[in-house]
């Protein structure tokens, strides 16, 4: 089973390095976020439930597909990390607020950047190294360890260094 997921993901990373995301890679995340919304109800319940406090009502069920569909588009922006480049990265963000970072930088210290949940996190994340800064990131448990290794090293891929975030810095080739 876990050979067989691998399989399908270095499928779809390599899949993501030739198809562009406009207009066939969103077809295939539409279409492919509304299979997972029907295949998996318990997951499909826990967006409903969470969407429900967030709304302050019942969302419909549009609005909890489109969860799905949004959650594909991440994973397939993940897959496409270790086929774009810094200067592809950077031409696809509008940077403000750099000068807080330089200057926070200049007490040698080093700093702790937060930003908003704009899309997928594994992809957001390569802006910094991207524009050069030495970052450090921080992946949580996945099981199989298989499945870690393989999500670690699509993060990885453009100079990001990442830490377990139970402890200790993932080796440079996981």
């Amino acid at each position: 089973k876990t050979r067989a997921l691998l399989a399908a993901l270095n499928a779809l990373t390599w899949l993501a390095g030739v198809l562009p995301r406009y207009p066939h890679a969103e077809v295939l995340c539409r279409v492919g976020g509304l299979v997972w919304y029907a295949a998996a109800p318990s997951a499909r319940a826990a967006v409903r439930d969470n969407l429900r406090h967030v709304l302050h009502r019942q969302p419909t069920a549009l609005e909890v597909a489109r969860v799905f569909q949004s959650g594909a588009f991440n994973y397939w922006d993940t897959f496409a990390i270790s086929h774009i480049d810094s200067s592809q990265m950077t031409s696809l963000v509008d940077f403000v607020g750099l000068e807080h970072l330089a200057a926070a930088l200049t007490h040698g210290k080093g700093a702790i950047v937060a930003s908003a949940h704009l899309g997928s996190v594994a992809f957001v994340g390569q802006i910094m190294p991207a524009l050069g800064y030495q970052t450090t990131g921080v992946l949580e448990p996945i099981e199989p360890p298989e499945l870690y290794d393989f999500f670690a090293r699509q993060r990885q891929a453009n100079g990001i260094r990442l830490n377990r975030s139970n402890g200790g810095p993932l080796p440079p080739d996981a």
